[in-house]
């Protein structure tokens, strides 16, 4: 996939939760069954980062049920970090715990001296990635997020990046949408001409889908992650998959989850 393709893929989702963020957080209220099965099992007083928190749902759960974790979450939405702010807020953090926003440039100091809840805008595409700090994270979560990269190729390096925010032997857990088990986003599926991109220019696997809510229509790009592209590029990053499972959807299966361990 060519650079001038790859970011032309990366501006449609841009501008896809841009426009709409609050509309999309509002059309999904409740955590997906496979994420909270992951939720479960992230233990109280982990370290947590979750890539594109969205409205962060998984903040509010984890620490409701882990009082104790260090949660921190990222995304490039701030249509949907706001969402995000006025939810937590609102539903209010455990007494002695504190809520806050952070920066980029703070990120180096998490998880000491930072709020036990924390909210960032972040690239993750972006240089400023790089700002967090490495060997952190007892858990790193990815829900919903992975699919959306653009190329094979960057998917595996920002899967790298996120393993490297891991201390030795924690986890990462991250889930692909797989849109050809879904009927309905088969019926949302566009032409790439929509998006001024022509079919040879994509990879096996990339689609585009439609969004319809209150009268607006937008694009978003997908890719349908395959088993062997997930297991190769688990394994350049240095993690070791301990559990995989379908899940999500009408038929319990519109989600590929995994679990891995950094070895």
């Amino acid at each position: 996939m060519t650079p001038e393709v790859a970011a032309r893929l990366a501006e449609l989702n841009a501008d896809f939760y841009a426009r709409f963020g609050e509309d999309f957080g509002e059309s999904r209220p409740r955590l997906n069954p496979g994420v909270a099965r992951i939720l479960e099992s992230i233990p109280p007083g982990a370290a947590v980062i979750d890539i594109g928190c969205g409205d962060a749902k998984v903040g509010r759960r984890l620490t409701a049920r882990a009082p104790r974790a260090r949660y921190l979450g990222l995304d490039a939405s701030a249509a949907l970090l706001a969402r995000a702010w006025t939810l937590t807020e609102g539903a209010g953090v455990v007494p002695g715990r504190t809520l806050g926003r952070l920066t980029p440039g703070q990120l180096p100091g998490w998880p000491d001296a930072m709020p036990d809840v924390a909210l960032c805008a972040l690239d993750l595409l972006g240089p400023d990635a790089e700002l967090v700090p490495a060997g952190q994270a007892d858990w790193v979560v990815a829900f919903a997020v992975f699919h959306h990269i653009p190329g094979q190729d960057r998917r595996a390096a920002a899967l790298a990046q996120w393993a490297r925010w891991l201390c030795p032997g924690g986890h990462l857990a991250l889930s692909c949408w797989q849109p050809q088990r879904s009927p309905r986003l088969s019926r949302l599926s566009r032409p790439w001409a929509e998006a001024g991109l022509e079919d040879d220019a994509l990879e096996p696997g990339d689609r585009l889908i439609g969004w319809q809510r209150h009268g607006r229509n937008g694009l978003r790009y997908v890719h349908a992650v395959s088993p062997d592209e997930l297991d190769r590029a688990t394994t350049q990053a240095g993690l070791r998959i301990e559990t995989r499972f379908c899940a999500d959807g009408h038929a319990g299966n519109f989600s590929d989850y995994v679990v891995c361990k950094r070895i």
